[in-house]
């Protein structure tokens, strides 16, 4: 029987349903070029009712610079659809789309020479896989550190991960293979989205496409992966290199740092004032590694800062040490590669698992 995803996360609830891909009625969506506090998307969620709102927002632009320790080689993305023929079908001719076709952001890569196989752009945990998505087809979607995801989709296949959810992947892992599953593709490729933390109204300098679901009564955030690039803020996705590895050990390091201080902050609260929404996968996660849905606990916590709601809790000068903290954790960034296997460097690639579930 497909896999249509059943217990979905918030991003796969949207993808679920392909209309909620676009620009409807039922969904508010907002291209925010978060570069000055004085027009903060803080504005939008609490009116004038935050005081000082800069000690509550993390610029992460100047944190997203060059990492690479030398040249390596770029797959290139395809060219647009729609009228966008002469435009890479990066993020931006994906949010502003010609014909009257806006649709998610995300990255388009295609075939070279044959299908290729793809790998995450990031170290992370597999937290969900679909199947059969009227929209998207076939689908992986994979968790980061501190509240990041990343989708693959349209996948002709994909590779079966053992012991899932606590098998762990690298970037050098491969993970499923190209295709054009789903009503959306036309073509075969790749299409990659980055979906950001539940405190992403709360960082500055970068693009954000907002999305608001109604009938979930959540925000959900897609942010630019080019953004986010290893190769530095606006550039390319290149290839992964074994290298990479060390960065991505040092964001897990810190995440679980940050769960402990976390849960130090979370115990000062009325336990039953304290709801953090998590989806059945997140839990399964959280049960199998302790990996907590950090973000929305900083998410919370900012929330219930900033509009005052539990004043008799914490002095002020105990809220300034909190907010600096969680603003160190809000400054923590996956620094995205390509999603796709270099052919050159076929020994640097494992597969985790010998069965491939087909579309």
């Amino acid at each position: 029987m497909a896999n249509r995803g059943l217990d979905l996360t918030i991003e796969e609830e949207l993808l679920e349903n392909p209309s909620r891909r676009r620009f409807l009625e039922n969904t508010s969506i907002a291209i925010l070029g978060l570069a000055s506090s004085s027009a903060h998307a803080l504005d939008s969620y609490f009116g004038s009712t935050v005081e000082g709102r800069d000690k509550y927002v993390a610029d992460i632009s100047s944190l997203l610079k060059n990492d690479l320790k030398e040249k390596r080689n770029i797959p290139q993305l395809l060219m647009g659809l729609y009228g966008d023929s002469d435009k890479r079908a990066d993020y931006d001719q994906h949010v502003y789309r010609g014909a009257g076709r806006p649709d998610s952001g995300g990255l388009d890569f295609g075939p070279v020479a044959d299908i290729p196989e793809i790998v995450p752009a990031a170290s992370g945990h597999i937290l969900r896989t679909v199947d059969d998505n009227p929209g998207s087809g076939m689908f992986v979607l994979v968790q980061h550190p501190f509240g990041y995801s990343t989708s693959y989709h349209h996948l002709s296949a994909r590779y079966e991960i053992p012991n899932r959810p606590q098998a762990k992947v690298e970037r050098n892992n491969v993970i499923a293979v190209m295709g054009s599953s789903g009503s959306n593709a036309r073509r075969i490729h790749l299409h990659l989205s980055l979906w950001g933390p539940a405190y992403t109204k709360y960082l500055s300098g970068i693009k954000v496409q907002e999305r608001y679901s109604t009938s979930l009564n959540l925000h959900l955030y897609n942010l630019d992966p080019e953004q986010f690039s290893i190769a530095g803020k606006g550039s390319e996705l290149p290839y992964q290199r074994l290298d990479d590895k060390l960065y991505d050990e040092n964001s897990w390091k810190r995440h679980f740092d940050a769960q402990n201080y976390l849960k130090e902050v979370l115990n000062e609260f009325p336990k039953a004032q304290v709801e953090i929404k998590k989806s059945p996968s997140q839990r399964r996660l959280e049960r199998a590694l302790n990996i907590r849905t950090i973000d929305r606990e900083i998410e919370f916590i900012l929330s219930a800062i900033s509009l005052g709601k539990y004043k008799s809790l914490f002095s002020k000068n105990d809220e300034e040490k909190i907010l600096k903290v969680l603003r160190g954790y809000m400054q923590e960034v996956p620094r995205l590669t390509a999603p796709i296997k270099e052919r050159e460097k076929e020994e640097n690639y494992q597969y985790l698992s010998n069965q491939k579930v087909t579309y």
